[in-house]
This record gives structure tokens, C-alpha cells and sequence, in this order.
């Protein structure tokens, strides 16, 4: 063990000094091309996910993974990856040496972070997530403010402590509320300000909260006409839609006393939004398949509320949400089950 890391290492280090030697690296830094070598990109997906500090170094020192060999003793013994910290001081001193200074790697751009982002985000990784996106909080880029702001309410929805969780979504609401004044023409800005003013409302109580419903709704309707293609802001104007629907007498009185003429809407204006969301991006959100069964349930189409319910059984369930939207929806069916046996006969 002891001589193949010894090997392993010296060999590493040869490789890593010629590589400072290089003229490409001399010209330009970085020799991008050998990214299209498999064992490379995979190294790199390895380097960025498991050891993030080695990032403070030289990319150059990714170059050497070309070297097939050498790249699957490293992926077999994950732990001969810290070696390679030596092997890169020393073609930092040798590159210094011959060229007087260390070519810098290319700083990150805002389409670089914001592509990390949404990986994350695609991959529900809300933790990490949020540590990635938590030193922009001072950040005057909008694109960024309302991604940090979505990140935090995610993380408010998966808090198990009810104080943790105020403290977030009042502070992905703040979020929200700069970003929508950095850019106003942004769609993204507008959805999740609404969003989270609604989420953070439900803390003010009941009057603060109808107070703000119709700003609210403007907000989704804005979303839409900005980015008609987002199947979201569909959803939340649905959604807004269907809790109007189906309020109960005495929250409509209630809603009569804090407004001449209080917000009111249908369930078929809500299934229309609903709709419209599962047209721009069919199976994209449990909720909506969910929302879609229960709208027409109110409405008494059993046959469509049963179609959505299937599709809602099949979903791909990749968060607690869709998990407990499945559950949901399973109790629903029999509901809806024994209404459609009670219609045929």
C-alpha cells in the first residue's frame, strides 16, 4: 500500500510540474479543451462535490487526470485525493519560478452561479443550496437575491421548529421585497414576492392577511403576463383562486367586514389556471395535480377529478411534499370513488 501510494504521489507530482511547464498553460492558463476527456470532467464532478477547498487552488491541476491510470487509482482509493494538496505547491513554487507568476483561474460568472444554483435547486438540495447562495444576501443582482430568497423559504417549509421557521420566511420575504425593487420587469421577482407575502401574512393574522390578498393576486397576474411559459405562477394564481372558492361563510363575513366589496372567485376559474399550468408543463408539480382532483371534486366532475388523481398515484415523488400530496390524493380517491359509483347507478 504504502509503495503504491508513494507511486501514486511521486508520480502526481512529475505530471503536475510538467503540466506548469506546459505552453498551453504558459498561453492561457488552463488547457479547457482536455475537459472533454470523460475521466476528467468525472474528476472534476468528484474534486467539486467532495472537496470543494482544493477550488483555492490551480485548475491546472485537473489536467492530470487525462492520464486514465492514474485517475482510477485515485477514484479507488477516494482518500489519495488529499495528496494531491503536496504535488500542487510544488508546480505552484516550480510555475512561479519559471514565469515570475501563477496563472489565476477564470473567476466565476453570475450564468456560473446561477447555473450551480439551479442544479442544486433541481436536485432538491435546499441545504446546499442555501449555503451556496447565503454570501450573495448583500447581493444587488435581483437573479440572485430572489434564488436566495426562494432557498430560504425552502428551507422554512422543511423546519421542524415553528420560531425557526417564522424567522425565515420573514427573513425570504425581505428577500423578496429587494429583489422586486432591483427589478420590477423580472417575473421571477414578482412570483415569489407573492408568495412570500402571502406565507408571511399568514403570521399577521387573519384581517392582514385578506388586507393584502388582492396585491397578491396583482403579483401572479404580473408574473403570467411577463412569462406567460411558467407553469408556477399558473398555479399560484389557481391557487389563489380556489382558496376564495372555498371559503366558509363565516370567513366570507369576516372578509365583508375588512372590505367594501371582498375578493371573490369560482372553482372553474380556478381549475382554468390550474389547467393552464398542467398545458405549459404537463406533470410538473404534484400540488397542481392535487389542487386539479380537489377543484373538480367541488365541482362535481368525479370522472376528471379521477384523472388527475391517477396521474397524482403515478407521480415520480421527489420531495416530503409530493410524498404527502400523494397522500393526500390517495385518500381523496375513495372519496371520489364511491361518488362515482353512487352517479352510475
Amino acid at each position: 500500500m504504502r509503495v503504491t501510494i508513494y507511486g501514486t504521489v511521486t508520480r502526481l507530482g512529475r505530471m503536475v510540474i510538467a503540466v506548469g511547464r506546459s505552453a498551453e498553460v504558459k498561453s492561457y492558463g488552463f488547457p479547457w479543451n482536455c475537459r472533454k476527456n470523460v475521466p476528467t470532467k468525472l474528476a472534476m464532478l468528484v474534486m467539486r462535490l467532495r472537496f470543494p477547498a482544493f477550488f483555492h487552488y490551480p485548475p491546472d491541476l485537473f489536467c492530470i487526470f487525462q492520464d486514465r491510470k492514474l485517475f482510477s487509482t485515485l477514484v479507488k482509493r477516494p482518500a489519495l485525493l488529499f495528496s494531491l494538496v503536496p504535488g500542487v505547491k510544488i508546480a505552484h513554487c516550480a510555475k512561479e519560478v519559471l514565469d515570475g507568476k501563477w496563472p489565476q483561474r477564470p473567476k466565476s460568472t453570475l450564468d456560473d452561479v446561477l447555473r450551480t444554483a439551479d442544479m442544486h435547486y433541481e436536485h432538491n438540495e435546499m441545504r446546499e443550496l442555501y449555503d451556496f447562495l447565503k454570501d450573495f444576501n448583500d447581493s444587488s443582482e435581483p437573479e440572485l437575491v430572489w434564488r436566495l430568497a426562494r432557498a430560504t423559504y425552502e428551507l422554512a417549509k422543511a423546519s421542524a421548529k415553528e420560531d425557526e421557521k417564522k424567522r425565515l420566511i420573514y427573513a425570504a420575504f425581505a428577500l423578496s421585497e429587494k429583489a422586486l425593487k432591483l427589478d420590477e420587469g423580472n417575473f421571477a421577482c414578482h412570483k415569489w414576492f407573492a408568495i412570500l407575502l402571502d406565507e408571511m401574512a399568514k403570521y399577521e393574522g387573519v384581517k392582514y392577511r385578506l388586507q393584502r390578498s388582492p396585491e397578491v393576486k396583482q403579483h401572479f397576474e404580473r408574473s403570467i403576463e411577463l412569462n406567460p411559459r411558467d407553469p408556477t405562477s399558473h398555479h399560484c394564481l389557481g391557487y389563489w383562486h380556489y382558496s376564495f372558492a372555498d371559503l366558509a361563510w363565516y370567513q366570507r363575513k369576516a372578509a365583508e367586514a375588512f372590505f367594501a366589496s371582498p375578493p371573490t372567485s369560482t372553482y372553474s376559474e380556478a381549475i382554468r389556471c390550474f389547467e393552464h399550468a398542467e398545458q405549459v408543463q404537463p406533470n410538473f408539480y404534484s400540488m397542481n395535480l392535487l389542487m386539479l382532483a380537489k377543484a373538480y371534486t367541488k365541482e362535481k366532475d368525479y370522472l376528471k377529478a379521477g384523472v388527475y388523481l391517477t396521474k397524482l398515484r403515478d407521480f415520480n415523488a421527489k420531495t416530503v411534499e409530493d410524498v404527502k400530496a400523494m397522500e393526500e390524493g390517495e385518500k381523496l380517491n375513495q372519496e371520489v370513488r364511491i361518488r362515482i359509483q353512487y352517479q352510475s347507478k
